[in-house]
Formats: C-alpha cells, structure tokens, sequence
C-alpha cells in the first residue's frame, strides 16, 4: 500500500498548477518511473530488492529536497521504508526458524532411539528390578510388559509388507 500511495501521490502532484511543487513533483517521478508500480506484483525477494534501491534512490540529496516540497510525499517515503524494514524483519525471522526446522530431528529418528532406550534400557531394568524387589516392581514390570505386547500386536496388524519392524521386547 505504502508504494502505492508513494506513486500515486507523486503522480498527483504532477498535475498541480503550482510551478515549484509541479517541478519538483516531475523530479521525483522520473526516479519512481524507473521502478513503475508494477514492482509491486513482483515476488517478495525481488519487490524487496526494488524497494531497497527505490529508498536507495529517493534519499539522494537533490531527491530529498524536491520530496520535502511535497507536503505528505515525505510521510509516504518513511511509511515505505518502515514497511520495508519490517518486512526485512519478518523475512529474516522467518529464514532463522526455516534454519532451526532443518537441525530438529526427525520423527524416524526419535522413534529409533526411543525403542532402543526401552529395549536396552527400561525393559532390562524393570525384569532385574522385579527379580530383586518384587513386591515393589513386578506390578510394573507386568503392565509395561502389557503394554509392549499390545503395540506389537498393533503393530504386526497394520504391517502391509513382510518387512521386520523393530519391535519392543
């Protein structure tokens, strides 16, 4: 919206009867026609690129002056560049959280190393522990024995192929 009203605006002051701004309104449009407000159905990346050198462009010391003749022109110029900084912003944001997608692990991987904690792990513990204690462990140790039992059985029942799955013991 932000370059909309920037070339709209400028435009607008193009037609008004008033010499000085009329001018001064021609020396800023003749930048912004380089540009042409189609950059704004460009894609992102490249809109942002525009805008940059559009910025770039506008705050160039004989620009500045013909914009300060232009009463509201120079609103405009900081709603755009504040707009562009956001976007920046957000665009930078966005690629650091694409950045710590790609470091997660994946869900195959976790479930590997899960199973390979309860079978190397949990399970062999919880047989030791009702042996030495059963009074205190055996109830567990049946229930999670329960519980593995009813995942393969779950697991073997969705199998579409002969493959081997790791299984919990």
């Amino acid at each position: 919206m932000a370059i909309r009203a920037l070339f709209k605006l400028v435009e607008g002051y193009t037609y008004i009867p008033i010499a000085e701004m009329k001018e001064a309104a021609l020396v800023v449009n003749s930048i912004l026609e380089q540009y042409g407000l189609s950059i704004q159905h460009d894609d992102y990346a490249e809109e942002s690129a525009s805008i940059e050198s559009l910025l770039n462009d506008l705050s160039q010391a004989d620009i500045v002056i013909a914009i300060a003749k232009l009463q509201g022109v120079p609103d405009v110029v900081t709603a755009l560049n504040v707009a562009q900084e956001d976007f920046k912003n957000l665009a930078l944001q966005q690629a650091e959280g694409e950045s710590v997608k790609e470091d997660l692990a994946s869900a195959s991987s976790l479930k590997k190393e899960s199973i390979e904690a309860i079978n190397d792990n949990l399970v062999g513990y919880m047989n030791t522990m009702a042996k030495v204690k059963p009074a205190t462990y055996e109830g567990t140790a049946k229930t999670i024995a329960k519980l593995i039992d009813k995942n393969n059985e779950l697991v073997k029942r969705r199998r579409k192929t002969d493959e081997a799955d790791t299984e919990i013991v």
